[in-house]
């Protein structure tokens, strides 16, 4: 692990282009994870066929979560969920436990952003209770 703390030192291996975590990420999946031997056989030596990595194609689930039009539409939908689950708050007294409805109201918000309003946690309440 290398840690930078000269400014100057900082800019300069942001701009290098071949600085890349993918020896990290290798490393972390062979000692960490336990990822066996085919799997890091793909990680080493990827096909010379494919027109990307492995290790590159399994991460292309993460440009969603990139700062970006992606990440502010994902943002926007679950901040629309929240606001419709207070916006139907009536005025009818009604006791709850406030962080329970609250986490299951987040967790809704989240997953109706994630996998669209019609996901197994949406459809199944008791399943918001397994995840947690």
């Amino acid at each position: 692990m290398y840690i930078i703390t000269s400014p100057a030192l900082v800019q300069a291996a942001m701009r290098k282009k071949s600085l890349s975590f993918e020896p990290l990420t290798v490393a972390f999946a062979e000692r960490m994870v336990g990822f066996g031997p085919n799997i890091m056989d793909l990680m080493h030596h990827p096909p010379t066929d494919a027109s990307e990595s492995w290790l590159n194609a399994q991460h292309k689930a993460y440009d969603l979560l990139a700062p970006g039009a992606a990440l502010n539409d994902m943002n926007a939908r679950v901040l629309n969920s929240v606001a419709d689950i207070i916006n139907s708050v009536g005025p009818e007294f009604e006791t709850k436990q406030f962080y329970l409805w609250l986490r299951k109201s987040f967790t809704l918000a989240t997953t109706s952003a994630l996998f669209g309003a019609q996901n197994p946690l949406t459809e199944d309440p008791q399943l918001n209770e397994s995840l947690w």
